[in-house]
């Protein structure tokens, strides 16, 4: 059995058409389908379903929903194949990913991106894009809901269409100028479709046709978006008009690195934070545009980074780069910037590495000149580690997440994230335990502290544990001498504490167990014996690294988690 959704959503069973019933119960069947293997809860599809409003049957709706779907594919369905069941409060498909059309596509593009030769990355991509048979999800909800559901999915597609272009035209393969012509009309402002047009159109002996590409693209991206075309079309523009377009003038690379991590569903409470970071990012066409995101160990630096930078890859068509610097990962080192930029460089099929820092870092400028290049620098320990990591010009965004306020040079715009609210915490807990909004759960988020990581952690635990009632789990978080270790957070805080120098980390100690909820510089300096001066930049230090929180011109506090692990 086949789960189709590249198209319009049903199921497919030795080639025929398996009834699924009505739209409401393709509509879930797509939603369990695009988590496989998952629990969805019945909140969620309850929200998703009825985005204006759900009826007061509506759960009683999903039940018998379900119910309909079981049976219609464990009509057809060998045993084990693919099973719909139950779980907690919500429901799952279980099956081989492969069976679902739209996570055999994406294996397909992994497949092609390892590729060795471009000859073999041309057939997987081929593979890949016979999977469309129209617009994914299609037939299942109003155009607005659908597209939230399947912009990844789409975007994927127009990905894989533009590598494909790019591997035949290094073989030497032309593309039809129609069908060009026609993904052109369906995406106007695709920098690599216009460019390919244009190349196209300029040797079939269309030259005026190919500038006049370029000046509509150029006057359109303008008007709509306030955006110049890219390099790459700049100069291929330059070429035709020269003459000098025997090779392609883009000097491609062997792949578009597309490395963003999965985004993560159940972020909640970001949502002005996700804004802010879009926004400014979203500015990197004058000057290189760098967002430091800062905050706390397990408040949630890189789940915020990683659903912005999704919001902002249509906007950066020559890649997209992740890189786990593990500035603050317990038991490793921090990258060194000529390894990290050994992978960056590497990235995008550049194997003959310099092998010194300064050559490495002009060698990754020059090869990001003119692209638009989104990079997401997670776990930064210092500017030092990140500055020589950093583009050199226009058209590029870098999104930095560190335990540090880091400044990158002088460049970065901040944005310090702090824990949950308490609503926001308990939104999070009740959909990561799967529990009904209704139940109580604020002995157990406000032990967590509005961290995030506290909050999944707990929840996991209570999933893994069915005879726990939430007051069973507030229980076992009760004891403040387990409860740092009980959540998870003991490397987390360790690993930030180890940045600190033995005098940090001794007045860290002594203020988690002496000072009062609240204190100044006066107070801390009696409690550690040193001069006002050096009290005021020993709390400094520690609220640089969101050890300590600062609280007005002359105030100082503890997040309660942080207290109890520095006190230990």
């Amino acid at each position: 059995m086949e789960i189709v959704l590249l198209g319009t959503v049903g199921a497919r069973s030795g080639g025929a058409e398996v009834d699924v019933g009505v739209r409401r119960h393709r509509f879930v069947l797509a939603l369990l389908a695009l988590e496989a293997n998952s629990a969805v809860a019945t909140d969620r599809i309850v929200d998703v379903v009825w985005r204006e409003g759900p009826p007061r049957s509506a759960r009683r709706m999903v039940h018998g929903i379900v119910s309909g779907l079981r049976s219609a594919l464990s009509r057809h369905a060998a045993d084990e194949e693919v099973r719909l069941v139950s779980e907690g409060d919500g429901y799952a498909l279980h099956c081989d990913p492969l069976r679902v059309d739209a996570h055999r596509f994406r294996a397909l593009l992994r497949q092609a991106r390892t590729a060795d030769d471009d000859a073999r990355r041309v057939a997987v991509l081929d593979e890949a894009l016979a999977l469309w048979r129209g617009p994914a999800l299609a037939g299942i909800a109003a155009n607005g809901v659908r597209d939230v559901l399947s912009s990844g999915l789409e975007e994927a597609r127009l990905g894989a269409v533009e590598h494909r272009l790019e591997a035949r035209r290094r073989l030497g393969l032309s593309t039809a100028v129609d069908e060009l012509l026609d993904l052109h009309r369906a995406h106007p402002h695709r920098p690599r479709l216009v460019e390919h047009l244009m190349l196209a159109l300029h040797r079939a002996g269309r030259t005026p046709e190919a500038l006049e590409v370029y000046r509509r693209a150029r006057a359109s991206l303008a008007r709509e978006h306030g955006l110049d075309v890219s390099g790459d079309v700049e100069r291929l523009h330059l070429a035709i008009l020269r003459g000098e377009t025997e090779q392609p003038p883009h000097t491609a690379v062997a792949v578009v690195p597309a490395q963003l991590p999965a985004d993560l569903a159940g972020l909640v409470g970001r949502d002005a934070e996700v804004a802010t970071l879009v926004r400014t990012a979203s500015a990197a066409r004058g000057e290189l545009v760098v967002c430091a995101v800062d905050g706390m160990a397990g408040v949630g630096k890189t789940a915020l980074s990683v659903r912005a930078a999704h919001h902002l890859g249509p906007r950066f068509p020559d890649g997209q780069l992740f890189l786990d610097l593990h500035g603050f990962t317990s038991g490793r080192a921090p990258v060194a910037p000529l390894d990290a930029l050994r992978h960056l460089l590497g990235s995008f099929g550049v194997d003959d590495l310099p092998g010194d820092l300064d050559s490495a870092a002009g060698r990754w400028r020059s090869l990001v000149a003119g692209r638009r290049v989104l990079l997401v620098l997670d776990n930064a320990s210092s500017d030092e580690q990140v500055v020589p990591l950093l583009p050199g010009g226009p058209g590029c965004a870098v999104v930095l997440t560190s335990r540090q306020r880091l400044t990158a040079g002088g460049r970065a715009v901040p944005l310090s994230l702090e824990p949950l609210t308490p609503a926001a915490s308990g939104e999070v807990f009740r959909a990561a335990a799967a529990l009904p909004a209704t139940t109580g759960v604020g002995e157990v988020t406000t032990v967590c502290g509005g961290l995030p990581l506290a909050l999944r952690t707990a929840a996991n635990r209570l999933r893994n544990r069915p005879l726990w009632t939430v007051k069973d789990l507030a229980a076992l978080l009760s004891d403040p001498t387990h409860v740092v270790a009980e959540l998870r957070l003991l490397h987390a805080f360790d690993s930030s504490r180890a940045a600190l120098d033995f005098h940090s980390r001794r007045a860290h100690s002594l203020l988690a167990r002496h000072a009062p909820a609240r204190f100044g510089v006066a107070t801390a300096a009696a409690l550690l014996d040193v001069p006002p001066r050096r009290a005021h930049r020993l709390l400094e230090d520690l609220v640089d690294l969101h050890l300590l929180v600062a609280d007005g011109a002359d105030g100082y506090s503890f997040h309660d988690l942080v207290r109890l692990h520095a006190a230990s």
